[in-house]
């Protein structure tokens, strides 16, 4: 917010750490600038601004959803098991404040919907695209190119899935062609905000600043041995992150960003080299979370509601991996290791960081469909066995 503010201001991208914080690299800037340049003609907070920014966020959990129907019919996944995934994601939503409010200015809204409208592209090409094609379609690379200025761990994910695609289908002069042109179509935005940030930071800092910061919160003792994780993980937000913390933003200020994220980094790293053990267990830890996330990330304050929410969150997380493990076993649906490769390798490339709901959220909309594909499994056996699958 304060982020989207300063650009709104015609500050560039500042304040990320509040009062006093300078220009920042904290965030990638295709999130904050939507909601900046709607509050630069009209008054940050205000009404008008706020009602457009919700009804922006809303649009983007729409549309992933939608485009989800749409990838899991590339699967051959029956109808009502798809109707069942829209239904749960949009008449129950579990993350109904992050949908209308959060994605007005946090950019995991609109990496949702690129994530699925990648998936539903590549899937269509992977559905279309004959063996031995001289031509690599551009929509997938664009959609990840895209998604990795946004999210680089969905958007690694979705090079993964282009590897896979290209090898499998491709000659090797298309593949090479292809790599040519999303490293082209990722040079337009990440050279300048590189150089920018080389300008305003006096850093290279190609994507974003705060991965040493993430990483401090993350791995530490008090974390590995809590037995209330909330309790830890609130004591070390107050510690050290600059936004909780005075004498942290003061730091930060003082020295820069970077700097303090990158000591902070360095501290984290010490502890993870004497602590391989411990360490490894938090990563494991971390990944069963993004898939299956624990009460106290998703309820805090341990409401009625909330953990309501939570034991929902918990069963699509399970569901969905099972979902998952019979879209693949099943003969004629070999388009399931990408959805796969979208969930199982972004959750790899997040075992370092504690999953918050803000992170967790990047793969519920895909979870919520494997789970419907799950509770419908007959109709997917069915449906795979049909050829076009069951729709009734």
């Amino acid at each position: 917010m304060n982020v989207a503010i300063a650009l709104g201001e015609g500050r560039g991208l500042a304040g990320a750490y509040g009062a006093g914080h300078g220009a920042t690299a904290h965030l990638l800037p295709l999130g904050p600038a939507l909601a900046g340049l709607v509050y630069r003609f009209l008054a940050p907070r205000s009404p008008a601004a706020e009602v457009i920014l919700a009804g922006w966020s809303i649009a983007l959990s729409v549309g992933t959803y939608i485009l989800l129907y749409c990838a899991f019919d590339h699967l051959r996944v029956p109808r009502p098991a798809r109707l069942t995934g829209l239904a749960v994601g949009m008449l129950a939503p579990a993350y109904f404040t992050a949908e209308t409010v959060d994605f007005r200015v946090w950019e995991g809204g609109l990496a949702t919907f690129l994530a699925a409208l990648f998936l539903e592209r590549v899937l269509a090409a992977y559905r279309s695209v004959p063996l031995g094609a001289t031509t690599y379609p551009v929509a997938p690379i664009l959609c990840a190119c895209t998604l990795f200025f946004v999210n680089p761990p969905l958007g690694v994910s979705a090079f993964v899935c282009l590897a896979l695609l290209g090898i499998s289908r491709l000659p090797m002069r298309a593949n090479i062609t292809a790599a040519a042109v999303a490293v082209g179509m990722l040079s337009v935005p990440i050279v300048p905000w590189t150089v920018r940030n080389g300008l305003v930071l006096g850093e290279f800092v190609p994507l974003r600043s705060n991965a040493g910061l993430e990483l401090a919160i993350a791995n530490n003792r008090e974390m590995a041995e809590a037995a209330d994780q909330s309790a830890a993980m609130a004591e070390r937000l107050r510690t050290i992150h600059p936004t909780a913390n005075p004498e942290a933003r003061r730091q930060v200020i003082q020295f820069g960003e970077v700097a303090y994220a990158d000591a902070r980094g360095a501290e984290s790293r010490a502890w993870i080299a004497e602590n391989p053990v411990a360490a490894a267990r938090l990563w494991l830890r971390h990944g069963r979370q993004m898939l299956i996330p624990d009460r106290w990330i998703i309820d805090p304050n341990h409401s009625i509601t909330g953990g309501i929410r939570a034991f929902m969150l918990q069963a699509i997380g399970l569901g969905g991996l099972l979902g998952l493990a019979v879209l693949i076993r099943r003969s004629g649906s070999d388009g399931a290791i990408y959805p796969a490769i979208m969930v199982l390798a972004t959750t790899l490339l997040m075992l370092p960081f504690q999953p918050v709901s803000r992170y967790t959220y990047l793969l519920y909309p895909m979870m919520c469909f494997l789970c419907a594909t799950l509770v419908s499994a007959r109709k997917v056996r069915d449906g795979l066995g049909g050829g076009r699958g069951v729709e009734t």
